[in-house]
């Protein structure tokens, strides 16, 4: 079951640095080392609650909570 937690948490980690990435890619936030700068706060909530916008539908960065450690 470790080694099931460990994977969880790596593949957790390599989602968030991708969501992180593409937020920046999008023009919605900045990094600066441990500091997060929103710098487009309507486009964020707009991806946060999934709403859609006139050029395209926003897609959710996150996969759902539901990532089963069961199958371990």
């Amino acid at each position: 079951l470790s080694g099931c937690v460990e994977q969880y948490f790596s593949s957790l980690l390599e989602t968030v640095s991708r969501g992180f990435s593409r937020l920046q890619k999008d023009g919605m936030i900045v990094v600066n080392g441990k500091h997060i700068e929103i710098v487009d706060a309507e486009a964020l909530d707009r991806l946060i609650h999934h709403t859609e916008t006139q050029d395209n539908i926003v897609v959710p960065l996150l996969p759902s909570a539901s990532m089963e450690l069961s199958r371990c």
